[in-house]
């Protein structure tokens, strides 16, 4: 009898119950349709990128600063790069707290306390004139803009194909060969050629920079702890710069010493020479000495063999990235939870 009455419904009866459970499903399924976003979240976003240029500008000047510094104080180049990388060492070991507090009490605190201790440092700074190396720092800008401008293009193409490794390869793969192309750079190099190395060498590390950071979120199984995992990042990110500059140099010091001891006997206005450490800072005064062509071509080779043994340490650490990040596995990013330290609107 129940199956008779069953069958026996009407159609009228049997339209509503698919239309109810059609409605049951589309509430079961996860909302996909993205809300518009308010003023003061793109307001947030521009405080946020106006604090990152802040924190570039300090890093930039530092460099110049300590380089400036260390002229008067009878220093070498390389004890302002080691100065340089015990401030980086700093930064590196105190992220981890900085990181911790802001995801107990919160982003807002921490950052107005940080925002106060750098005006309060500003303030007390006296400033002294220097002169920054204008025609070096012109000399990377296609390097500068590419990176910049890649970094914000690739989350842009992330975001539409929502899709990050492809990327990932392509910019370590950008990143090795354009660093094993600037072994080519010497005397002879045009500077359109040289501007096409840096450009695809930018392009490559803005990439990596961004679909980096896309994989860690996408990692993560918990929201809560995306602060927590973007501090790591950003941990490893300076120690790997630490020691960057760490090879970058043993590299430059090793390699140069043997460069200028096969030269032989030095005139005297070389002899500092002798002494790697001291190889950098004195590449200004070259144009001031009064050498035969002959010395000066095997100088600036010396010079030369040094950045090329570099460039190649370089470009086979990021070949080595590169076949790892082959290993990464795809994961979802569509994530319907916010966490506790999602953007909330004022409105």
């Amino acid at each position: 009898m129940d199956d008779v009455a069953l069958d026996n419904r009407s159609p009228n009866a049997l339209e509503s119950n698919h239309t109810l459970a059609g409605e049951i499903g589309r509430e079961q399924e996860p909302s996909t349709t993205q809300r518009k976003k308010p003023p003061s979240f793109y307001l947030s976003m521009l405080m946020l990128s106006l604090i990152t240029i802040i924190v570039s500008w300090d890093a930039t000047a530092l460099s110049v600063a300590l380089a400036t510094i260390t002229s008067p104080l009878q220093g070498t180049t390389f004890q302002s790069f080691w100065a340089s990388i015990a401030f980086t060492l700093g930064v590196a070991v105190t992220q981890p707290i900085y990181a911790s507090v802001s995801d107990v009490l919160g982003r807002k605190l921490p950052l107005y306390v940080a925002m106060e201790g750098v005006a309060w440092t500003c303030s007390r700074r006296s400033f002294s004139p220097i002169s920054p190396p204008l025609d070096a720092a012109k000399s990377i800008l296609p390097f500068c803009l590419l990176l910049v401008a890649l970094s914000i293009i690739t989350s842009v193409v992330i975001d539409w194909t929502r899709r990050y490794r492809l990327a990932f390869w392509l910019g370590w793969i950008l990143t090795t060969v354009f660093l094993g192309l600037l072994y080519r750079v010497g005397r002879d190099t045009s500077r359109a050629e040289l501007t096409t190395f840096q450009v695809f060498l930018g392009s490559g590390i803005g990439i990596i920079l961004t679909a980096g950071t896309v994989a860690m979120l996408a990692s993560v199984t918990r929201v809560d702890d995306a602060g927590l995992a973007v501090g790591l990042l950003l941990v490893f990110r300076i120690l790997g710069s630490l020691l960057g500059l760490a090879i970058a140099s043993t590299v430059f010091s090793s390699i140069f010493q043997k460069s200028i001891a096969a030269i032989g006997t030095l005139p005297g206005s070389l002899s500092i020479l002798k002494d790697s450490s001291r190889a950098v800072d004195f590449i200004p005064e070259l144009r001031t000495l009064d050498l035969s062509n002959d010395v000066m071509d095997r100088v600036i080779d010396a010079y030369q063999k040094t950045f090329q043994a570099i460039w190649l340490v370089l470009a086979c650490i990021a070949a080595l990235a590169s076949l790892i990040s082959f290993l990464i596995r795809h994961l979802t990013l569509e994530k319907e939870e916010v966490g506790r330290q999602g953007f909330q609107s004022s409105s």
